[in-house]
């Protein structure tokens, strides 16, 4: 199932409950601006599947470990538009600085999210959509 601005409030806590899974790995694709992150299922399945997030057009992390070091996932929220922090940082500097060859759309809705870890971490990342792939 695919992601975006149209479905994702209504769909998104049923097709990522991912409480507990432990966050593998992060790739970052420079040239097709997609970020593919690795998950093992907490329990007894422990299969592993890949979460894609698709013409990204920013993220960020915070890796500190604040609440000690874990590669458990606590949460994985879909943010509500009016609550978006990075993408109205990121329309905001390209208006600001009149960047005229910024990957941004006009015609695009974009979707912004954050995973929480247990560690106290969290990586936000903006993209157009999102999908799952076992």
């Amino acid at each position: 199932m695919v992601i975006d601005y149209s479905n994702g409030e209504a769909v998104f806590s049923t097709n990522f409950n991912i409480h507990d899974h432990i966050f593998n790995s992060m790739r970052f694709d420079y040239r097709e601006k997609n970020i593919y992150i690795e998950i093992t299922a907490s329990g007894s399945s422990n299969q592993k599947y890949t979460i894609e997030f698709r013409n990204v057009i920013g993220f960020e992390m915070i890796s500190c470990d604040f609440w000690g070091k874990s590669p458990h996932i606590l949460s994985f929220e879909f943010i509500k538009s009016s609550d978006y922090r990075l993408i109205k940082t990121l329309l905001e500097e390209e208006k600001n600085n009149n960047y005229f060859c910024s990957n941004l759309s006009k015609n695009k809705t974009y979707i912004e999210t954050v995973l929480v870890f247990t560690s106290g971490d969290r990586l936000t990342i903006a993209c157009e959509h999102i999908s799952k792939t076992d």
